[in-house]
């Protein structure tokens, strides 16, 4: 079976619930919260389209996210100096072309 993560999130009570998700998440408005991330889901695409998370095209306008691939992005780009001129400029090219957001 496909590997699966727990999460942690405040119910209407303010108190903790676990819940599992899968290998893949869709991607959506609410993603990046659930995932305790401060940023956007558009930012989580533009960062799949650049290759540095997985991702599943399953439709023009539906995207799986590879939670396994997010987690070892971030702990790569936790390191300053994991933003080298390269990768910024592989970021800025990949989007600014044909923008999947």
């Amino acid at each position: 079976p496909p590997p699966r993560y727990q999460a942690v999130q405040l119910n209407e009570d303010g108190d903790e619930e676990c819940f599992d998700w899968s290998c893949y998440v869709k991607s959506g408005a609410q993603l990046p919260a659930r995932l305790g991330l401060d940023t956007d889901h558009q930012t989580l695409l533009r960062l799949a389209k650049a290759g540095f998370i997985g991702v599943v095209r399953v439709t023009p306008s539906n995207y799986l996210i590879d939670l396994s691939s997010l987690h070892d992005f971030l702990v790569a780009a936790s390191d300053p100096a994991f933003w080298t001129t390269q990768r910024r400029q592989r970021y800025a090219e990949v989007n600014a072309s044909d923008p999947w957001v």
